[in-house]
């Protein structure tokens, strides 16, 4: 789970395939491609969402093709990453 104040997102040094030691919720197959905002980051990928496209409720969506830019780190791709809705302050389609 990504809960907390401070989580904006986990992204996991495993494969997807092997989070099933986890017990993470099954992955929805609708998405939203997109540029997100959660906190201060602009990440860029696919928000998995429920076929009703409603994902205000949840407290973790998974996001899939994940580059987030302007990181302390630089640019960073991950093939998947679970995000806290906490910090999700607005979208764009595209």
């Amino acid at each position: 789970m990504v809960l907390g104040h401070n989580v904006v997102a986990l992204i996991p040094h495993i494969a997807l395939d092997q989070l099933a030691d986890y017990k993470f919720p099954k992955i929805p197959q609708t998405s939203i491609q997109g540029m997100f905002y959660f906190g201060p980051y602009v990440m860029r990928g696919k928000l998995m969402v429920k076929a009703d496209g409603l994902f205000a409720a949840w407290k973790q969506i998974p996001m899939l093709e994940v580059q987030i830019s302007r990181t302390p780190w630089g640019e960073i791709n991950a093939p998947f990453a679970l995000v806290n809705c906490r910090w999700l302050h607005g979208y764009e389609r595209q």
